[in-house]
């Protein structure tokens, strides 16, 4: 078999689309001696394989496997952490009831306490202005104040800005 036909079906291999008559060839392949020094590290790849393939579990292993696990289940006691990892479903949700229980209770027991009182309609009628050069002046009023705290502001951040640039011209 050439080269790029096992290069191929390597990189068909790795992908993971191989079928297993491509995946015997590939093992047949190397377990020949490899010519290409460039397949050399796949053949030692393929080898391992074909050990371990071989490899078979001691005499007794399953038995000795159960004994010691009946062993274990037997003569420990449960250990709090199993208990809890058991019961930590239910303690969560039994927190949760109890915190709305006694969130109910403290709404119901303030609002008690503290009825609520009806508050009386505020007449706005008193606050309106009676002419529209009120109304002007009211509202010129209002924009100069608005202008001021912006300007206020404005001013703040320039002299911010120029304290900066002092900082930057003695930090060069």
């Amino acid at each position: 078999m050439n080269n790029p036909f096992i290069r191929e079906l390597l990189d068909k291999y790795f992908r993971g689309e191989t079928t297993l008559e491509e995946e015997k060839t590939l093992r047949e392949f190397f377990s020949r001696d490899v010519a290409d020094p460039d397949l050399k590290p796949y053949q030692e790849l393929f080898s391992f394989f074909q050990i371990e393939q071989l490899q078979q579990p001691s005499e007794g292993l399953e038995e000795r496997f159960f004994e010691q696990l009946s062993k274990r289940e037997t003569s420990e006691p449960k250990r709090p952490e199993a208990i809890l990892r058991t019961l930590r479903p239910w303690l969560v949700r039994a927190a949760m009831v109890a915190f709305l229980l006694i969130g109910s209770w403290w709404i119901y027991t303030r609002n008690e306490m503290n009825p609520a009182t009806e508050t009386a309609a505020i007449d706005w009628s008193k606050y309106e202005p009676e002419t529209p050069e009120e109304a002007l002046r009211i509202t010129k009023e209002a924009l100069g104040k608005a202008s001021r705290h912006l300007n206020k502001g404005t001013s703040m951040a320039m002299e911010e800005m120029n304290l900066m640039g002092e900082m930057g011209k003695v930090l060069h």
